[in-house]
């Protein structure tokens, strides 16, 4: 079963900004940061439909989510874990589309109607009874469910940070505020927010549960690290320790048993699945001197700087040999991004991508290999056949 959480609403209204920053900050969204690609005129996209996606990712984001949830609710291989409904006042979501359809040129897009303009009518009035049909139609089905929903206001969330890290939570596991925050200051342009109503302002954050919020964020999870030293006969639970991380690490520091250089070190960042964003890891000589290792292997599926470790034995491994010195001491600078079972299935997208390459090069051999030579042993020839169909 494949689970989800859906990011939707009136449309006109900042969700491709929150799926870009999750983006950066991450979450599975089935983007990268250098591959999102945006509509011209309408500055949105990023777009999934969860029915037509072969391999949706773990977080979708869809304005038209509404006029099929009925679907999703009936499918048994589909569970909603969340459903984030942005809104905007009805009169400026809808002005926003007039202004997008103004704007564009309409030659690139003869057929599917102009991304960001216009949906299902082709007056304001209409467009406006649309979107709050939608809207209501979203709420009634998901009131049968006991999917979590979060309601996020629009411009609110663009300019108050605070306000979208409580209400992104569900979705932050390992991240903390100063990272969000970080990411959130690095992408907002407040010069693409614009008004198109007497209502499309910021209203006051009015924060009920302030106390609450505050008393379950100032206790980060405690994570079970594991720390393993190999001498030359490999790693063994006699040469390891445990030690007890938060979920709001930054680095770690391993000190280097005294006369006994290891050729190896391997960091076990958690005792289950878990995503890490390794940064950097130095070594520092006896004599003082800082070198970055950078022959850095894993057991985890790579995206950029972030690594995705589907089982319950993550392993970072630093080779040692390469060193000029025997290192007094490792710093592993890293933050923990997720963890729980839920990583196995924000993993999937990457362990696929990470498989089809090795097909691929698998391929690539085969093929020179039966080019090169023209004897060929016949169970290489039928896994030739079979690899290229």
């Amino acid at each position: 079963m494949s689970k989800h959480a859906v990011i939707t609403g009136t449309g006109r209204s900042g969700t491709t900004f929150i799926v870009e920053l999750l983006t950066r900050l991450g979450v599975d969204t089935g983007f990268d940061v250098g591959s999102i690609q945006k509509h011209k005129y309408a500055d949105a996209g990023m777009e999934i439909n969860i029915l037509e996606s072969v391999s949706s990712p773990y977080v979708v984001k869809d304005p038209s989510f509404p006029d099929y949830v009925t679907r999703v609710i009936k499918r048994k291989d589909i569970s909603l874990d969340h459903v984030f409904i942005v809104l905007r006042d009805l009169e400026a979501a809808v002005g926003s589309r007039l202004n997008v359809e103004q704007r564009t040129d309409k030659s690139l897009y003869k057929t599917g109607g102009i991304p960001g303009g216009l949906s299902g009518a082709s007056t304001v009035e209409q467009q406006q009874q649309v979107l709050l049909s939608r809207v209501f139609n979203l709420s009634l089905q998901l009131a049968s469910t006991d999917c979590g929903v979060t309601l996020v206001s629009y411009p609110l969330l663009v300019n108050n940070p605070d306000y979208l890290f409580e209400k992104l939570t569900p979705l932050l596991k390992g991240v903390t505020k100063e990272r969000f925050l970080e990411a959130f200051d690095s992408l907002v342009d407040k010069s693409k927010v614009h008004k198109f109503s007497e209502m499309d302002i910021t209203p006051e954050y009015r924060r009920y549960h302030a106390e609450q919020y505050e008393a379950k964020n100032c206790t980060p999870k405690s994570v079970m690290s594991q720390v393993f030293f190999d001498y030359g006969a490999g790693y063994s639970e006699k040469e390891s320790y445990f030690l007890a991380l938060t979920l709001d690490s930054k680095e770690l520091v391993i000190d280097m048993p005294a006369g006994r250089p290891p050729r190896r070190v391997r960091f076990d960042p958690a005792s289950e699945p878990c995503i890490i964003k390794l940064k950097k890891v130095t070594a520092e000589s006896i004599s003082g001197e800082n070198v970055v290792l950078t022959d850095i292997a894993s057991s985890g599926y790579k995206n950029e700087s972030f690594l995705y470790f589907p089982d319950n034995d993550p392993q970072i491994n630093i080779p040692c040999q390469q060193l000029t010195q025997s290192p007094r001491r490792l710093r592993i600078k890293f933050e923990y991004i997720d963890i729980g079972q839920g990583v196995k299935e924000k993993a999937l997208p990457f362990i696929e991508k990470h498989f089809r390459r090795k097909i691929a090069s698998l391929k690539k051999t085969i093929q020179e290999s039966y080019e090169n030579k023209s004897e060929k042993k016949s169970f290489v020839n039928k896994l030739k056949i079979w690899l290229l169909k």
